[in-house]
């Protein structure tokens, strides 16, 4: 007997965050929405092994429990605080690094 319909599984297939154009959901979210540890992940440039070091060692944010033990998911705002917090510390040395130069200079 042959099947006239394809057979369809009744799952949606996952898809893979980095071929989503930047325009995508993830990156619509605002405030308090959660983030999976993909779009976390994707969102902070740090792998998944990364990312858990980061929490331990330099002030990333730690994930939320949600539905189960093991579901972990991260705060949108908390995750672009830390983005921003990293880009202030380097803005900073930068400034700190051109004016020892300007000083070098003139003396």
């Amino acid at each position: 007997m042959a099947l006239d319909k394809p057979v369809r599984s009744k799952r949606t297939p996952r898809t893979d965050l980095e071929s989503l154009p930047l325009e995508s959901a993830a990156n619509r979210l605002q405030g308090d929405a959660l983030l999976t540890p993909r779009e976390t992940m994707r969102r902070a440039g740090l792998a998944y092994s990364s990312m858990y070091e980061a929490m331990r060692l330099r002030g990333f944010p730690k994930p939320v429990k949600v539905g189960g033990a093991r579901s972990n998911r991260w705060v949108l705002r908390e995750v672009d605080a830390w983005i921003a917090s990293r880009i202030a510390e380097r803005d900073a040395s930068a400034k700190k690094i051109t004016k020892a130069c300007a000083a070098q200079d003139v003396a």
